[in-house]
């Protein structure tokens, strides 16, 4: 009894939720594809998948998160451009920072803030060395941790104000590798297990991807390890690969914000789809709007998306959201409702009977949507085969009827026993024409 959070992360997580006490439960998750479980539930459930929402398992009610709180505590890792066209960010930044961490204490007390930066490997021609611009720039160079994860908002200022520029020798820089250092040196950094781990990657341009190194001879790939080879350092090997770098992050459990400008956005738009996880946001041109980017990020990454679903052994109601969703009705007489992506209605043995209100109904199942399926491989050993609209004349066949009158189609299954009777159906509204892609039959 009583209130409750299930916190997830970057995994696929299941959410175990059986409905034997009472009061509010509210689920937190960043990534991953994850599952709402209420098959141990001892009554019908109502589940719904859509954040904000509100599903019934017993005396419980499920909400899953829809952004903008976290009940676990917050590390927060600045990861800064230091490349001469960013120059202004870096003092608008600076100025803002008691106005940053006055607003992420208000969303998390328990938060720890820290300091990377980057411009580009120092060779030609993607960095330069101080002499290019005069004493008041540094070399460049890819990676370099500021400041440790720390509560002290005197250090974290300290930090930003001794920041230097550098030069950035072409358009792209080295976020990514950059990006892999932090996951790779987590532990280091001070980042805490439990804590929802974030990564705050500030900057103008796009970013070098593996391959580009041969521009300055670098034919050497990049190993994926947590040292910067060659000297100058990271000149010794190429940039990584996206796969590499969503693979630090995941084992390192950190969920990276890009906070890009307008220019760039795009770019990044695209990597966040590669990696599979991660923010992005819109700095204006000279981050003057870093405190509601960085609130946006975090409401962003804290929205609990949970994909899939499955129901009690009695009557249940499923509804999806605009992700592909797998929805598993189980025993009893279920209404499942996919939302807007391409989902899989899953059944297995028993878990739709025959006739009007003892079978389960899929109430929006799409024929034109790509990759919408009805999963009916646990049915047989063997396989299922479709024959469309023919008479059963064997074992093991999927034939579908359309009853117009009712705006309905009728899958049915004949399984064993008589042939020419189904021992299973499922309902469809609407008219449909069904063909073998609709189905998974083995």
């Amino acid at each position: 009894n009583g209130n409750d959070n299930m916190s997830g992360g970057l995994g696929d997580d299941r959410f175990m939720v059986d409905g034997k006490g009472t009061g509010q439960v509210l689920i937190e998750d960043t990534g991953g594809i994850d599952t709402l479980d209420a098959s141990a539930a001892k009554v019908g459930v109502t589940i719904q998948l859509e954040p904000g929402a509100v599903s019934t398992v017993g005396g419980q009610q499920i909400t899953l998160s829809a952004g903008g709180t976290i009940s676990d505590p917050l590390d927060m890792y600045f990861l800064e451009d230091l490349t001469g066209s960013f120059s202004d960010d870096v003092e608008t930044v600076q100025k803002l920072v008691p106005n940053v961490v006055t607003a992420i204490h208000d969303f998390q007390p328990d938060s720890l803030f820290g300091l990377g930066s980057f411009m580009d490997k120092l060779i030609d021609p993607f960095g330069k060395d101080n002499s290019y611009y005069g004493a008041d720039y540094q070399s460049d160079y890819v990676y370099a941790n500021n400041l440790n994860l720390t509560t002290d908002q005197a250090a974290f200022s300290g930090a930003l104000n001794a920041l230097v520029l550098g030069s950035g020798g072409d358009l792209q820089e080295s976020q990514l590798e950059a990006l892999m250092q932090v996951a790779l040196h987590s532990n280091e950094i001070g980042f805490r297990s439990g804590a929802v781990k974030t990564v705050v990657l500030m900057t103008d341009a796009d970013y070098h991807r593996a391959g580009d190194g041969i521009d300055a001879g670098i034919t050497t790939a990049n190993n994926g390890d947590g040292v910067l080879d060659g000297t100058p350092a990271g000149t010794g090997e190429d940039y990584p690969t996206v796969t590499m770098v969503a693979e630090a992050l995941q084992a390192a459990g950190i969920l990276p914000i890009f906070a890009v400008t307008s220019d760039a956005k795009e770019q990044y738009v695209d990597l966040v789809e590669q990696l599979g996880f991660g923010s992005v946001v819109d700095l204006t041109s000279d981050s003057s709007n870093l405190v509601s980017v960085i609130t946006a990020g975090i409401n962003n990454l804290t929205v609990a998306t949970v994909e899939n679903a499955i129901g009690s052994a009695f009557d249940d109601v499923i509804i999806g959201d605009a992700n592909a969703n797998v929805l598993t009705g189980s025993a009893g007489v279920d209404q499942l409702t996919g939302g807007a992506g391409s989902d899989t209605f899953v059944f297995h043995l028993g878990d739709s009977a025959v006739g009007a209100g003892e079978r389960d109904i899929i109430k929006d199942f799409s024929v034109a949507t790509a990759n919408e399926v009805i999963d009916l491989r646990a049915l047989s050993t063997s396989g299922l085969s479709f024959i469309g609209m023919a008479e059963f004349d064997a074992d093991g066949q999927v034939r579908y009827v359309q009853d117009v009158a009712a705006n309905m189609t009728l899958v049915q299954i004949n399984l064993a026993d008589v042939v020419d009777v189904p021992e299973m159906e499922i309902q469809l509204t609407g008219k449909l024409t069904l063909t073998a892609n609709d189905f998974i039959l083995a």
